[in-house]
């Protein structure tokens, strides 16, 4: 297992417990793999050659005017990236490493007096572009959020002013109720005034279920009790009384 020298510009040679190859022992220490790349993007950044390919392309983009871009190494934490300048992602983005998406991209950071701002934009298709910064004077990093593209719409997510329109037929005041057709729409006709809304205060569940238990304004119960004027005459005498009717009580 490889073992990594130095702490600024770190490089891998073979472990003390490994065989001693030469060769690959070189070829680690100047690639960063034991073997010899066939392409100068495969050459690690970690690695004396990767050191001095980098070097030579930030002066190459010095001497055009072009801002120097700092290749991240493949497990270089974005939390670790203070410092101002432009960096690009050579390897395989991960949620891990904290990047905002496992996409290649371009990192753009800029320190200012003790906050650190980082910008994240994603290559190909995608092209999506990520901020985030530190609480000032910490290393706190608050979440990376997603710039909008120019053109999107929600559509999926709500409804359009279009289709709500197309809903409703017309327009009511805060004094009224509106009545909902066969449709699904808000019928013009006919609406609920304010002064029978307050009649209808009170009412908590079907309407005819409520006034079937309720009786008739004008009723009575003449089949079950005798009226006053209705009462019934009680005879007490020796002999059947004469002009007796119905319902009438006699002894005799």
């Amino acid at each position: 297992m490889p073992e990594q020298i130095g702490n600024l510009y770190p490089t891998q040679v073979p472990a003390y417990s490994e065989s001693a190859d030469i060769r690959q022992a070189f070829n680690l220490y100047h690639y960063g793999t034991t073997t010899v790349p066939t392409n100068e993007n495969d050459i690690l950044p970690e690695s004396m050659a990767g050191y001095i390919r980098d070097t030579l392309a930030a002066l190459e983009n010095v001497e055009a005017g072009v801002s120097a871009i700092t290749n991240l190494g493949l497990t270089t934490n974005l939390n670790d990236i203070v410092d101002t300048g432009v960096y690009n992602s050579t390897g395989s983005p991960t949620v891990e490493l904290n990047y905002p998406s496992t996409q290649n991209g371009i990192l753009v950071v800029y320190n200012a007096s003790g906050t650190t701002y980082q910008t994240y934009h994603t290559a190909g298709a995608t092209n999506n572009i990520y901020y985030r910064s530190t609480q000032f004077g910490t290393t706190t990093w608050s979440s990376w959020a997603l710039a909008s593209k120019d053109g999107h719409t929600h559509d999926t997510r709500y409804y359009t002013k279009d289709q709500i329109d197309s809903r409703v037929s017309t327009s009511v005041t805060s004094s009224t109720a509106a009545i909902i057709n066969a449709d699904g729409k808000i019928s013009s006709s006919p609406l609920i005034s304010q002064a029978e809304l307050e009649f209808l205060e009170g009412v908590t569940q079907n309407v005819q279920t409520q006034l079937d238990d309720r009786a008739l304004a004008s009723h009575d119960h003449n089949d079950l009790y005798y009226t006053k004027s209705e009462q019934p005459k009680i005879y007490v005498q020796s002999s059947q009384p004469s002009g007796a009717s119905a319902g009438d009580l006699w002894f005799y």
